[in-house]
């Protein structure tokens, strides 16, 4: 199982909030905690971190305990509102939360759901894995909106954003991902 923890205080609108995901056969879950309190929310931080730490020194005996400690959490790559259509082109624009974290693409009606839609593995390019300027023919952008197509082995994610910056932005991290080799759980 692995697990990740974040302070997701702008998500949720409240000042002392963490979002706590962890994937179980296959399947994302999301939970969300806040409290009035900001020293009991970084409580239940470290509280997560330590479980984490305690779980990775059992999996992998003999790792250095800074190789674990770099390995404990990571906030999202990115997150935010996108439009999406369907492989057919002939669905309507559907407005939905994404998430960029590690290796995932994940997309959600709304931005506190507890599982997503969809998650996608994302690979390398040199696994057909690709973010591409634009939609492919046929397809008609969302008026007044920045198209941009995710291209995964079997399937296209055709999607589209309300600026060109956002647009760019989740190119770049997308392109990033794609041209990072794929490694272990944990360095050696």
């Amino acid at each position: 199982m692995d697990m990740n923890a974040c302070f997701c205080a702008g998500k949720m609108g409240i000042p002392n909030a963490l979002q706590i995901t962890y994937t179980k056969d296959g399947s994302t879950r999301c939970l969300y905690l806040y409290t009035e309190d900001g020293k009991d929310i970084v409580d239940w931080y470290n509280a997560f971190r330590a479980t984490k730490f305690t779980l990775n020194r059992v999996a992998f005996p003999g790792t250095n305990a800074s190789v674990l400690a770099q390995n404990l959490f990571k906030d999202f790559t990115k997150e935010g509102w996108l439009w999406k259509t369907g492989p057919s082109g002939k669905e309507s624009w559907k407005q939905r939360w994404f998430t960029l974290h590690d290796r995932y693409l994940m997309y959600f009606n709304m931005p506190l759901d507890a599982y997503p839609i969809k998650e996608v593995f994302l690979g390398i390019n040199d696994q057909g894995y690709k973010v591409k300027e634009g939609l492919p023919p046929g397809y008609k952008e969302k008026e007044h909106s920045y198209g941009f197509t995710v291209k995964v082995p079997g399937r296209e994610f055709k999607l589209c954003c309300d600026t060109h910056s956002e647009r760019q932005a989740w190119m770049k991290a997308l392109a990033t991902v794609f041209h990072t080799p794929l490694a272990a759980q944990l360095p050696e």
